[in-house]
């Protein structure tokens, strides 16, 4: 009769693993997790897990997910984007003295907005993508 020592031997180590990770599992103990990336083409997914000093981050399919390094909890989420902003050209001059905010206090019943000294001051800001 031949004894199969390296199937006894694999099966002990599973059941050892489980035994572990059910013991961590009671305690609290967070898992862990290295930093790699997966492609999947048959679920058409992008995995990438990243390790920071605070925080770990699944990122799928430009879905962050930010685990909390020693607690292992969900601290939040986050998304990427591969949005670049257009070239934009150069300011051009606005004739006149420049825009100051005073330091005038509000009056009872208004609200302190940032008054200017010169009134008609148009801002513009750059479309967001």
């Amino acid at each position: 009769m031949r004894v199969n020592f390296g199937g006894i031997l694999s099966r002990l180590r599973l059941r050892l693993r489980v035994l572990a990770g059910t013991i961590y599992n009671l305690a609290g103990v967070p898992g862990l997790v290295r930093e790699c990336e997966y492609r999947s083409e048959v679920a058409d997914a992008n995995i990438k897990v990243s390790v920071r000093q605070m925080f770990t981050i699944v990122r799928v399919n430009g879905l962050e997910i930010y685990f909390h390094r020693l607690t292992g909890t969900i601290d939040g989420v986050g998304t990427t984007s591969d949005c670049r902003a257009d070239p934009v050209g150069l300011s051009t001059r606005v004739p006149g003295p420049p825009s100051v905010v005073t330091l005038k206090a509000a009056k009872q019943g208004q609200r302190k907005t940032g008054q200017r000294k010169w009134p008609r001051t148009e801002l513009f800001y750059l479309a967001a993508c």
